[in-house]
């Protein structure tokens, strides 16, 4: 199986983390690291010995795939300039700011035969898979938050993580 040369667009708390577990996988070359916050890039570049891009283009122009890891409003935009590059994508949820917008890169993406992924590692967590032999039907549900408020991600309404059944991915 080919190496893969991947990019990391968007180096905030999760571009970090994505950066870091990208050194990790076998098969993946991670080529570089870009962001709209040029020092914040620079940074996480230098943190984890990877090439910094001044310009998204060139980071386009030297991979396979990106992982895109930035604020959910500039998803659709990323995710078109990927595409019109000929680069595979995984982005973080929720795809897009609007379903329009979801249904636009997901038809992009069959018509130009590149993969698009959606990141839903909740979906995963040990947690809730240990409920699956249950049958819940719950009537009342009670959450506590235990840990500090981060309104990292809050820009978009959480609806929108849910949409991505409703068109096919």
């Amino acid at each position: 199986m080919k190496t893969l040369d991947i990019g990391i667009i968007g180096t905030g708390h999760l571009g970090k983390i994505h950066t870091k577990l990208m050194k990790e996988v076998h098969r993946a070359n991670l080529v570089g690291v870009y962001d709209l916050n040029k020092e914040l890039a620079k940074s996480v570049a230098k943190e984890y010995s990877v090439n910094y891009f001044e310009e998204l283009d060139e980071l386009l122009d030297n991979v396979d795939a990106v992982s895109i890891v930035s604020t959910t409003s500039a998803h659709h935009e990323l995710i078109k300039k990927a595409f019109e590059k000929n680069v595979n994508v995984f982005v973080e949820k929720p795809i897009t700011s609007t379903i329009e917008q979801a249904e636009e890169v997901v038809q992009l993406s069959k018509e130009k035969n590149l993969k698009l992924q959606v990141g839903h590692i909740e979906r995963f967590n040990s947690a809730l898979l240990s409920l699956e032999k249950y049958h819940l039907d719950p009537k009342f549900i009670q959450t506590d938050r235990l840990a500090q408020f981060n309104p990292r991600g809050t820009d978009v309404a959480v609806v929108l993580d849910l949409m991505i059944h409703d068109i096919g991915i």
